[in-house]
């Protein structure tokens, strides 16, 4: 999906002519994890967002509404919009520097098309994903083999490169079974990150939209559940 929702930036960017843009992943019925941001301004409601905190944009999308800041409130996004799968709320796009003069019906119908687009290809990419399980991931884990992994760290790299998200690698320093680490590992990170193997046969973790400074609460985490971690390492 990251991959994906990068991709995605660049074409609402393109559509919408808004550069600042957001897309956020609904994790629960209280929550939204950022998926990727074009810029600064459109990380500024945070990398998470509790939902009951932003009524005036969710009980809009919550209608299957699109959001339009009439009132220009400049702490706000100017438009936003939600994707909805299985009547659950799965996306929220955030458009930031919207001029005024498009946040007309046009607009907002055109942001519901794309919108609608970018979560068909969501899909489509979960699907493919799906159907290769049995050569991405360990049997019976949800670890992804050294070629998957590698994969999916350039993607989040090629991302941060482009200013689109942020994430950092954290290696495990020894281990005795890979089904009991999947286990251990799982219940502390989030179903945002990845867990794979390295070069050299040992574990890492891509923590996704999460920085250096940021890792150390996972990294307790994981050492509070006896898995010994460091940094630093080429993969």
């Amino acid at each position: 999906k990251g991959e994906v929702l990068f991709a995605a930036l660049d074409t609402l960017t393109e559509i919408m002519q808004s550069h600042d843009v957001s897309i956020y992943s609904v994790t629960s019925v209280n929550y939204c994890r950022l998926s990727s941001a074009s810029s600064e301004k459109a990380r500024s409601l945070g990398k998470s967002i509790a939902i009951d905190q932003y009524p005036m944009i969710f009980n809009a999308l919550e209608k299957r509404q699109v959001f339009v800041n009439r009132t220009l409130d400049h702490k706000l996004p100017m438009m936003a919009s939600a994707l909805y799968d299985d009547n659950i709320m799965r996306i929220v796009i955030f458009l930031w520097d919207l001029p005024y003069e498009n946040m007309t019906l046009y607009h907002t119908n055109l942001l519901t098309v794309v919108g609608a687009l970018i979560y068909n290809a969501v899909v489509r990419d979960a699907d493919y994903f799906d159907a290769l399980a049995y050569k991405r991931f360990i049997p019976e884990t949800r670890i992804l083999q050294e070629e998957a992994f590698h994969e999916m760290v350039k993607i989040y790299q090629h991302a941060g490169e482009k200013g689109y998200t942020e994430s950092c690698i954290i290696y495990i320093s020894s281990f005795q079974s890979i089904m009991e680490m999947d286990e251990q590992i799982h219940s502390v990170i989030r179903d945002t990150d990845y867990v794979g193997v390295t070069s050299d046969g040992s574990l890492a973790v891509l923590l996704t939209n999460t920085n250096e400074n940021e890792y150390i609460y996972v990294r307790d985490r994981l050492e509070a559940n006896g898995i010994h971690t460091y940094l630093n390492k080429k993969i």
